[in-house]
């Protein structure tokens, strides 16, 4: 496998003992997402996922379901199977998605707010999953229905608003090593937006 350019991010999505070990490597220049057959040797995709109408930036699998969460440069928060070909990589029913429309969710929550993703991961147990996003803010989604149950934010009006409220306003965020396959914050982001991102 050869890349030509640094992707902004990559992710294995299969569960263990899969039959084929896939990577998921977002395109640099384009909203696709690049499947690969590690066990191959040829630089050509086994397919090409094209459900964002931006670049992919950040990747997560969420194992139990067999799905992955991608996130693309406008915030636009998508679930797909990479095994489902036939089906326009649709997760499959018994993934345990209950809604059909997006607009049931919150899964626009980072477009609405204008932030870019830097990392996306499921929980261990699969009921949720986190996106940490150049908002300087970590939204918690329930991974059945796309609702957002939690938002962490270091955002100064934040504190602000606690002050005014009487509340304490001395959170203590820790962020520990989320299992994103790229860590390093992405070639493709701007200067300013890699600062945001060392803000964590």
């Amino acid at each position: 496998m050869c890349i030509s350019l640094p992707p902004p991010s990559v992710q294995w999505v299969y569960r263990p003992g899969g039959v084929l070990p896939l990577l998921a490597v977002a395109a640099s220049n384009a909203p696709e997402v690049h499947l690969f057959n590690a066990d191959e040797t040829s630089d050509k995709a086994l397919h090409i996922v094209k459900r964002h109408p931006a670049p992919v930036l950040s990747i997560g699998f969420h194992p139990a379901s067999n799905v992955v969460l991608s996130v693309d440069a406008r915030g636009f928060i998508e679930y797909w199977d990479p095994t489902r070909v036939d089906a326009n990589f649709a997760p499959a029913p018994a993934a345990g998605i209950t809604w059909q429309l997006k607009s049931d969710t919150d899964l626009f929550a980072l477009a609405k707010a204008k932030a870019m993703p830097l990392c996306v991961a499921a929980s261990p147990d699969g009921k949720r999953f986190a996106v940490m996003a150049t908002d300087r803010s970590i939204r918690v989604f329930n991974f059945r229905t796309g609702k957002q149950v939690r938002l962490y934010s270091e955002d100064t009006a934040v504190y602000e608003d606690a002050f005014a409220a009487g509340a304490c306003a001395c959170r203590v965020l820790a962020v520990c090593h989320v299992p994103c396959a790229m860590r390093t914050t992405h070639a493709w982001l701007s200067s300013h937006q890699r600062a945001a991102s060392s803000h964590w």
